[in-house]
């Protein structure tokens, strides 16, 4: 099966900030799909990804202009990739975004055979009008729409009144060899992490964490300057690691006592990477929290402070913390791992193949017997 690949910027994914998960999946997604003997074909925005790598476990990359080099993507990129279509042939067109979802209808022009499939991974922050004109366009293009979110699925079916199928996004575990301590300042493990970023979640961590009365570090993932070094002066076991790669942020969570998560900035590979780490969670309610964590966390109510300081205390007690970490550890690797993921996409890919079979289409066959 030839599948292609649209609205993604390229792979590898090389940028930390991949808040929509979009690199990350088609990422996966490809890779995976190559393995097992599919022709997958992933177009690639410059300087997103260099010129000269043309192939990447297996999958075959497609390098295509923008009008500003020096910025990945943008609508020139999105149409030449489109267009591109009619020269790859593909039975399959997997667009991921809301942009080049615009470009749909030029797209079932040039290729009316191929199915189509739509992931939706984030809500645009335009006015609501523009989204449900954009939504009109292209309503009956797709063969089947998708989400990586229950939150996102229910906002998109009562604003828009589209309905879409929830696959939610894996991760990779990743099996590096963790970095020594020293490298980000902290001379001993079992200290306390969080995924905190903005000033006021940092700020009820850091009372939370006092009240509770901790006295091992609570690292927090980001840059320490402007209004934290104020936090820094009130809270002195607070530590600011500054802006960490992958491998540096996996080596923290793996030397990590417990994790504490504050707010909803925090990705969904970061939270699975937690969880595949088997560390005991303390997290608030949020809606993106509940539905990957479940019951594998303490949580709490966003802004509770005393009730943090709380589950901080009760996850310093060795069989608490070791009882959630394996409940997240589970739960991660049994529902949220790429292998897992891949047949529901695989199914889809195949969908508009699939046709129903009549209950009374299976009719016992009459043997004679010859005289």
């Amino acid at each position: 099966m030839k599948i292609l690949f649209l609205g993604q910027k390229g792979i590898p994914c090389i940028t930390p900030d991949d808040k929509t998960g979009r690199e990350r999946r088609v990422e996966a997604l490809a890779t995976l799909l190559a393995k097992k003997g599919h022709r997958v074909i992933v177009t690639c925005a410059r300087p997103y990804t260099p010129k000269s790598l043309r192939k990447f476990n297996g999958v075959l990359l497609r390098h295509l202009p923008s009008f500003y080099p020096d910025v990945a993507g943008g609508w020139l990129y999105d149409l030449l990739s489109v267009i591109s279509m009619v020269k790859f042939k593909q039975a399959v067109v997997h667009m991921n975004g809301w942009r080049v979802a615009v470009l749909a209808p030029l797209a079932v022009v040039l290729r009316p055979q191929a199915t189509y499939i739509w992931t939706i991974d984030d809500w645009p922050t335009r006015k609501l009008f523009i989204v449900r004109g954009v939504a009109r366009l292209v309503d009956g293009l797709f063969d089947v729409i998708t989400t990586p979110s229950r939150e996102l699925q229910h906002k998109i079916l009562h604003y828009l009144q589209i309905r879409a199928i929830y696959i939610p996004d894996g991760y990779t575990s990743e099996n590096w060899p963790p970095l020594g301590l020293t490298k980000f300042g902290i001379k001993t493990q079992g200290f306390s992490l969080t995924t905190a970023s903005s000033f006021a979640d940092v700020r009820n961590v850091a009372l939370a964490y006092k009240k509770a009365g901790m006295r091992r570090k609570l690292v927090v993932t980001g840059e320490w300057q402007g209004p934290f070094k104020r936090l820094k002066q009130n809270f002195p076991f607070l530590h600011f690691s500054g802006e960490l790669g992958e491998r540096a942020q996996q080596s923290m969570m793996e030397r990590a006592g417990m994790v504490i998560m504050e707010g909803d900035q925090t990705t969904l590979n970061t939270v699975l990477s937690v969880m595949d780490k088997g560390k005991g969670i303390v997290a608030t309610t949020s809606v993106g929290y509940q539905e990957v964590l479940g019951v594998a966390a303490l949580m709490v109510r966003t802004g509770d402070v005393n009730g943090l300081a709380t589950a901080i205390k009760t996850l310093t007690l060795a069989d608490n913390s070791t009882s959630l970490g394996r409940q997240a550890q589970k739960r991660a690797r049994a529902h949220f791992t790429w292998q897992r993921v891949l047949p529901e996409y695989v199914e889809l890919y195949h969908y508009p193949l699939l046709r129903p079979v009549w209950l009374d289409s299976a009719r016992a066959k009459l043997v004679t017997k010859k005289a």
